[in-house]
């Protein structure tokens, strides 16, 4: 708790902002991107071949996309990619050739926390979070906000039923179980970005 405590402070120094769904996003990416450098370090010491090496190019496209995000204006691309990881996990994949068992683990716990991290984004960085959660909590127990909690902890013992558990938290949230594109949502980062708040409102949306 002290250590996100002080990134919590970092992070509002940084952006000079209180508000949540700035302050989670950094925080959530942040951590994702120590996890999956850490994941980089273990898989860099299994055997690959080219036709198993496909995994990889995703891995670290997602981490590319991670280290250059700047503000919540350019994260489209960023989110593709987390998207694109986190759906497709190694053991559904048998394009991905003769992975070892112990490769195949590593990369299905790097993907099943992609997921649970994609979920805390589009959970705490979307608006009306107090609205949402209440109708999460309506449509099932799932939509407590301690099942994210649990999902975490669950993460520690298995991947797959971590998962198991993270799909239906995104269930009851009412978020897409599969990669998708939105249109909208780049124009409305954009719109609420602490580090581009001057910027021209074409769209006239700013006022809607």
């Amino acid at each position: 708790m002290l250590r996100y405590g002080l990134q919590i402070e970092e992070i509002q120094a940084k952006t000079e902002t209180h508000e949540l769904a700035h302050i989670a996003r950094q925080l959530i990416l942040e951590e994702l991107s120590e996890t999956l450098a850490g994941f980089r370090t273990l898989l860099s010491k299994q055997q690959w071949t080219q036709d198993t090496s496909g995994i990889l190019s995703d891995f670290r496209t997602l981490c590319g996309h991670l280290k250059t995000s700047q503000c919540a204006c350019s994260d489209g691309t960023l989110i593709h990619a987390l998207e694109h990881f986190a759906h497709q996990p190694a053991s559904s994949q048998p394009t991905h050739g003769d992975i070892t068992d112990t490769a195949r683990q590593l990369i299905d716990e790097a993907a099943a926390y992609s997921y649970f991290s994609l979920t805390l984004l589009e959970i705490f960085t979307a608006p009306g979070l107090d609205r949402r959660s209440e109708r999460a909590r309506a449509q099932s127990a799932y939509g407590a906000h301690e099942r994210l909690a649990e999902a975490r902890l669950e993460l520690v013992i298995s991947p797959y039923s971590a998962r198991t558990l993270i799909t239906q938290i995104r269930k009851a949230w009412a978020l897409n179980d599969s990669p998708s594109i939105d249109v909208l949502s780049p124009i409305l980062r954009r719109m609420s970005c602490p580090l581009h708040r001057s910027r021209p409102d074409p769209f006239g949306l700013r006022n809607c």
